[in-house]
């Protein structure tokens, strides 16, 4: 799908083996935050690609097919400048969004 005012762009993709058939490959979740790290066990390859708006596009985009969902969320952070905010509020906020659109 070509948009106008898209942007192109690499990401890494899983590249597809024999072997993730039976098993998915690995991610290993850190600690959150400043400290966070994203560790994945599997072979990855760049491929370009291009990024638009998945607000204008006409059939949205669902977690299953595309990768990713758009759902609408308020928070009741008032300032994202403020760690305890993020923390004690926006964390399980974001949290229960997840868990609600993945089950």
């Amino acid at each position: 799908m070509t948009q106008r005012n898209a942007i192109r762009a690499e990401l890494n993709f899983l590249v597809p083996k024999d072997e993730y058939r039976h098993a998915r490959p690995v991610y290993v979740a850190s600690e959150g935050g400043a400290d966070a790290g994203l560790y994945m066990i599997g072979q990855f390859e760049l491929v370009a690609v291009d990024i638009g708006n998945a607000r204008s596009v006409p059939e949205q985009p669902v977690l299953d097919r595309e990768g990713f969902t758009l759902a609408g969320h308020s928070t009741a952070v008032s300032n994202f400048s403020d760690d305890r905010q993020v923390s004690d509020i926006y964390e399980a906020e974001v949290r229960d969004l997840v868990m609600a659109a993945t089950g």
